[in-house]
Order: C-alpha cells, then structure tokens, then sequence
C-alpha cells in the first residue's frame, strides 16, 4: 500500500486518521558534512498516537542534517522540523532568526511564520488539549496588536488558506512513497512540513480565522464590495478600509491596481499608518462586468474615483496616490486630467505605457503575452499563468526555432489575444499610447509634490524617468523627488532585498521605501517635514561606497562625461600602440576590441555579419532571458549573446565613480532598413570578475523619434542615436576596466527584426536570405558620466 493511500483513507490529513501497524524506512543522505555516509531509520507505527512518534523521529533525524547553518531557506525547513519533533522552545529560536532576516531582506515579508510562532509560544508553555483553545486566542490577539503595518499582510497569510489546502500539503508529501520505502531527506523534511501544515491547520484555523476577524471587526471599517459606475457606463471596483478610532476626516491615499486580490491587505496597511485607505481596480476586474482594457480607462476612471473619495465623510479633502509597477503608471495616467483634491503621488517603478512595456525602445517584449493573460484570463489574476513559467518559454523558443512571424505568438500557445495584436498595431509611440499619460504641455500642469522610486536593475526603470525627464523639461518648477539605489523592480517598492541576484548591497541601501513613502505622505498630506532619506531632488546610492549622494536633476549625477571610442582588433596596435586584452568570455569566437577616450585619428571600420536565419544559438538562452532581468549580477565569466561584440578599456588608473546614464552615437552602415541594437555596461573587477551595470535596447528606426518610424539607407552611412538608457551609480576601484558589449539584438524572448522596412510583426525568416552586415565605424562614440 502506498503512504498516500495509507495516509489519506479518511479524510486525507493526519491527525483523524487510525492505522495498522506500518514499517517506514527512512533513508536520511547527510548533507553536512559532505563525506558523510547515508544512514536508515526504521520506525514502527502501530496507532494514531505511533504515528506522532513516527514524525518525531524523521524529524529528530532530520534536524541533524540542518544544524550549523541560519540560512534563510534552512531556517524555514528547521523551524518546521522542531515543531514536527514538539521542540516548540527550538522552533521559536529559529524563528526568531527567521524573522531577523526577513526584516533585514524584505519588511512586508517579516510576518511569514507568524502562524507558528503563534501556535509554537502556546504548546511551549504546556499547553494541554483542554486549555490550548483560550491559550491560543489570548497569545493570537496579543501578538495582532504588536504587528507592524508593514508585517500586517504577511502575518496573516496563513489565515488565507482554508483547510483542505493546508492538508493537501501532507497528501502531495506523500505521493509516489510505499510503506516499505526509504524517504531521502528532501522527501523526509516534505513530509515534516506537510505534518506540522496539517497540524495547525487542525488546531488554529477555525479559531484564529474568529479572533482575526473580531480584531479588525474592533480595529477596522471595511467596505469590500464597492462598485462605482463611471460617467460613460462602465464600472470599477473598490475597497475601502479606515481605522475605527478615526472619528474625523483624515487625508486619504489612493492605489489603482490592475492585481485584484490583494486589495484589503493594501488597505489595511495604509490604514494602520493612519490614513483613509482606497483600492480601485482597473475596470473590467473584479467586481467590474466590463472587459480588461490594460492602460486605456485608467485616466479618466481615476479622475472620477478621487471625485468619489473626496465627497466621503472619511476623507479631508486631500488625496494622494502611491503603488509601482502599473500602479506608478496608473498615477501618471490620474495626472493626465488632475484632480484638485490629488495632492501628490508616489510612482514607484512606473511602467512607461509605450516606452518601456509592453515596447521597450521600439521592440515588443514576449512576456508582454504572458503578462495579458496573467491579468485578463480571470476577473482577479491568473496564477497559472505564472505557476508554469515554462509555458510561455517553450512558447518562444518554438516561435524562434521556426521563425514565424511575431502575431502568430498567441495563437501558437493556443490562446488567442485581441489586447496583444492591437499592442502590436501600434508599435511606435502613437496617438494611441499618448492617450493614456500627460504628453508635452500637460505635464506643465502637474504642479503637485511627486517622488519617484526605481532601482538600477528594475526593468522599468527607463518609463519611471521618462516620466521624471519629461516633468522637469515641461515644468521647470516640477517638485520632483527621485529616489534611486541598486534595486530591481520589486525591492524597488518595498523593502530592498539584502542581496540581488548574487550581489550583496550596501548595508546604507539597505532601507525601507515603504518607509520612504508614507514619510512622504505625512510630509505632503500632514505638514510633516521633508522625510530624512532624500539628500536633493535626486539621491542615489553609489554601489560599492555604502553612501548616499544628492543631485539637483538626474544630469547633474555626473560632474564630466567622457566619450568612449571603439579600437578594432585588427587596427589597436597599429593605431594605438596597445593589444587586445584577453578575457574569459563564453563564446570563445567573440570578437574582442577595445576602448579608449582617445578620439580616432583614422576612420576604420569593423563589418560584423549576423544571420538572422541561424537559430543554433537556442541553447544559449536561459529561460528567464528576458532584457532587464539578471540570473547573474556578477560572474567569473563574460556571458556574451549572439550578435554582441566586446570593447574592453584599459584597467583604471585611479577609483572613480561612474554615474548617470549612458549616450550612444553609433555611426554605421548596413545592408538593411532597420536593426535593433543593443549596448551594455560591464565593469570588470580588479580581482577578474565581471559585473553587469546596465543593458540597453533600442530599434534604430525609432532612434530619433520614438513617435515615428524612420527607415535607415540601406549601404549608407548614419548614426543612431540611443539616449533612452538606464541610469546606474558604482564606485570604480582602481584596476578595473569599463567594458562594452554591443551588437544586434538576437533573443528569442523579444520580437526579432528583420531589417525589411515591413511590420516588424509580418516578418518571417523568409526575410532574412541576406545576411544582415553591420560595418561600425571607430567614430562611435559610448559616454558615460563620472561623478569624480
């Protein structure tokens, strides 16, 4: 018989089942020390209370292999093996532990495991069968009224979950496993975990959902099922939540989200900062009957919503708005026709409608399909859409192996997408996108207080500062605050992460934006000062100084800029007297060429060749290859793409601190219409490592104006223009080297272009016989800015 069919006769969780005698032999690998030699475990269970002693022992075994160690993934299997093994004082240490590093990495993460600590401070007090329900619900109110409004939300998932959801955890543990076979450790700490799940599912779940709702039932007013009805018929959903003890109107802030599902939650955490607290999703989610629409209500929907809250008793007047990602751009789409009542707003990692997402620099992400099916497949979200990441990769990889056109995307996944192809009918910046964000003029008239956030590695950083760079160059007295560090585009908005990819931040960036915002929001909405963090209009974080540094605009992070030319290979030491450094690159056929500032004295040339029709470098990509995103921040190799070539700088003479955003003159000649062009910065670490800083991407026809497609001179000389780059900050040591990658863009995970001068989107590999060749000239020129 199998452990699953054992163990799930009755009602499929442990604590109510009875059994016959069972023999488990437990195969426990050791993985510390690694030379250690694998022992078994055989344990007989002949009852309901065997079975107890049976986890027990797995768990006390177990355990072994996890000492020494206070790794944050560690931790999370340790706890949960002591409380399986009742060594409730042990698990309580090690969550402890937990805690600590979760605050450090993530504060709106620092409650997971709240449930434990909870139910692990009752039994560790000896609790017994008869007193542990009134024990519990003491300790559980007491600890709700110590939670922080940032570990609110995280406390309390647990609760979210019903029953058979945390008993199905121990049914999954047990599948595939007979009585008679052995369970190596990652089955045997499965099975601890799925126990401990089944467990408090049994002993709390019913009682601490009563205490919590009775809690916020006295702490909070809750209205969840609002439906507005918007001037043209269409309808929005929205949440409210106030505190109970606010018996007078307070300001009130403002979140648009396209994610339903998370809206009480977002609420509640505004409100325990004490501010009237509003979630209005996107029309067509939720509550809404109308169709998802991404992008194009959110102007004119948002205007009437604060219209709404304005009016209310709860609110004094004042309204602001705060959220990232399509939130920030929501909040640029509300100034598009500003309210009065709006008094700030906090765009953090705003997506740039258009500019960046779901066309970046003029190319179509693929991910842009996987994204519209995520929000618009369920009147909430689709979480099977991104539960099978592989899905929408395989996706890819068979439209890149075959080399169809890019429309046929969806319907090669099989699911169809109208917002998709009316994205791809629009790929400039058109009217179309214009609608939805302030264009020109209309930025003059945001007068309000606006602090941005972004990071350097958040993949939206370039639509959060178009927004900042066009507020500044319409509204010469924009008060607008940028506040930028070595984030992605999570930690962005949050609390940043500890460590990012495998590159560990500055202990001094290591702080609370959520902090950071509603500082804000009691500086604008309260009279509060000017919040601590903010060193000018601009603060950013200088990686690898640990400091924070002020600017007055984003230019001013550099106080020079230097021009960067490229040396070919078969010219640098003939021109200037130096070789080629040799570097570990992981295609061993790059081309490698240098660097100087030193402007050319002779025009030369290099003619790269790219087939478009190759697709054998499949296997390069990585699944998670999108533009933006990092597997690696920093690596013992130089991972160069298909189509990239490397310009290497001599070593530095002294440190220096590289700042700012990137320029790229690239002066060329091709054989076809239109190319897209990538360009990243690379510093290569004394010690031989190499980090990546930034990756930029542009489509060479909307170089010089994103508005409209200008076609290039087949086999005549033109420069292409790439300013819309990435900012990023880090203090160069000396003996570093500045290295360029640049090429053609060639990556299954974007819309590829073939040069023709057609739709992009029609194109197929029938369009690419010609190989395309590029010929870069040394008068190239890549500037970077230095802030010393």
């Amino acid at each position: 018989m199998s452990l699953h069919a054992l163990f799930t006769r009755r009602h499929g969780y442990v604590p109510r089942l009875c059994w016959v005698m069972v023999v488990l032999i437990v195969r426990v690998t050791l993985a510390d020390p690694p030379s250690a030699s694998a022992r078994t475990l055989s344990l007989s269970v002949p009852d309901t209370t065997g079975l107890h002693t049976a986890i027990t022992a797995i768990a006390e075994r177990a355990l072994a292999q996890y000492t020494g160690s206070n790794s944050q993934d560690r931790l999370d299997n340790v706890f949960r093996l002591h409380l399986a093994a009742r060594r409730y004082d042990e698990a309580l240490r090690a969550l402890d532990t937990l805690s600590m590093i979760m605050e450090r990495k993530h504060r709106e993460e620092s409650g997971i495991g709240f449930a434990y600590q909870v139910y692990a401070t009752v039994m560790s007090k000896g609790a017994s069968a008869k007193t542990f329900d009134s024990l519990y619900k003491r300790e559980l109110l007491r600890r709700l009224q110590l939670l922080s409004p940032d570990s609110y939300a995280s406390a309390l998932m647990f609760f979210d979950y019903t029953a058979d959801e945390l008993h199905e955890r121990l049914t999954k543990a047990l599948e595939g496993h007979s009585v008679h076979d052995s369970l190596d450790i990652e089955s045997a700490v499965a099975l601890c975990r799925g126990y401990v799940s089944s467990t408090l599912a049994d002993a709390t779940l019913e009682s601490g959902k009563k205490v919590i709702a009775e809690y916020e039932g006295r702490t909070f007013v809750v209205n969840d099922s609002i439906v507005l009805t918007m001037k043209d018929g269409a309808e929005v959903a929205l949440c409210s939540v106030r505190r109970r003890a606010d018996t007078t109107a307070v300001p009130a802030v403002l979140v648009n989200s396209i994610y339903a599902g998370t809206d009480v939650s977002l609420c509640k955490q505004a409100a325990l900062r004490g501010y009237a607290s509003v979630v209005v999703n996107t029309r067509g989610k939720r509550l809404s009957r109308n169709d998802v629409e991404p992008f194009e209500h959110e102007a004119s929907d948002i205007h009437e919503v604060i219209e709404w809250m304005a009016k209310q008793p709860w609110c004094n007047g004042s309204v602001g708005m705060y959220g990232g990602s399509y939130l920030g751009f929501s909040q640029w789409a509300a100034v598009k026709k500003p309210h009065p009542a709006l008094k700030t707003i906090v765009p953090q990692v705003a997506v740039g409608a258009g500019i960046d997402f779901p066309i970046h620099n003029g190319i179509v992400m693929n991910y842009s399909l996987s994204w519209i099916h995520y929000v618009s497949d369920t009147k909430m979200t689709s979480a099977a859409v991104f539960d099978d990441p592989d899905r929408f990769t395989r996706n890819n990889r068979r439209w890149y192996t075959a080399g169809l056109r890019y429309r046929a995307l969806d319907s090669l996944d099989g699911t169809p997408s109208m917002l998709f192809h009316r994205w791809l009918d629009h790929p400039a910046y058109d009217a179309y996108w214009q609608a939805m964000t302030p264009q020109r003029e209309e930025f003059a008239n945001v007068d309000i207080p606006v602090l941005t956030t972004t990071g350097y590695y958040d993949d939206d950083q370039v639509g959060a500062l178009y927004y900042t760079k066009e507020h500044g160059k319409w509204n010469k007295n924009a008060r607008h605050y940028v506040y930028i560090g070595p984030f992605d585009h999570y930690g962005a908005q949050t609390t940043p992460a500890s460590v990012f990819s495998n590159y560990t931040i500055d202990s001094v960036a290591r702080e609370s934006i959520t902090d950071l915002v509603f500082d804000w929001f009691d500086h604008v909405l309260k009279g509060g000062p000017l919040p601590s963090q903010l060193k000018d209009r601009v603060t950013y974080q200088v990686m690898g100084a640990n400091e924070w540094r002020g600017a007055p605009s984003l230019d001013a992070m550099a106080k020079r800029r230097i021009a960067l030319a490229p040396v070919f290979a078969d010219a640098a030491a003939g021109v200037h007297g130096r070789t080629m450094p040799r570097l570990p690159v992981s295609d061993s056929t790059a081309r490698l060429h240098g660097l100087t500032p030193s402007p050319p004295v002779v025009r030369r040339s290099f003619l790269q060749t790219v087939d478009l029709r190759d697709r054998s470098d499949t296997a390069f990509w990585r699944g998670n290859d999108v533009f933006g995103v990092f597997p690696l921040v920093i690596d013992t190799v130089l991972r160069v793409a298909p189509g990239k070539m490397v310009f290497a700088g001599e070593p530095m003479e002294r440190e220096c601190t590289l700042s700012g955003g990137i320029e790229v003159a690239a002066v060329l000649r091709t054989n076809k219409r239109d190319l897209d062009i990538v360009v990243d910065v690379v510093e290569q670490l004394p010690d031989g490592r190499f980090m990546v800083l930034t990756e930029n991407l542009q489509r060479a026809s909307l170089a010089a104006d994103r508005t409209t497609r200008r076609l290039l001179t087949p086999d005549s000389i033109c420069t292409v223009n790439i300013t819309n780059t990435f900012v990023t900050c880090k203090r160069l040591q000396k003996g570093s080297r500045i290295i360029i990658m640049m090429g053609v863009n060639k990556n299954p995970m974007w819309q590829m272009n073939y040069g023709t001068g057609k739709d992009v989107s029609e194109e197929t590999m029938m369009d690419a016989t010609e190989p395309l060749r590029v010929e870069w000239f040394n008068d190239t020129r890549v500037t970077v800015g230095m802030d010393d």
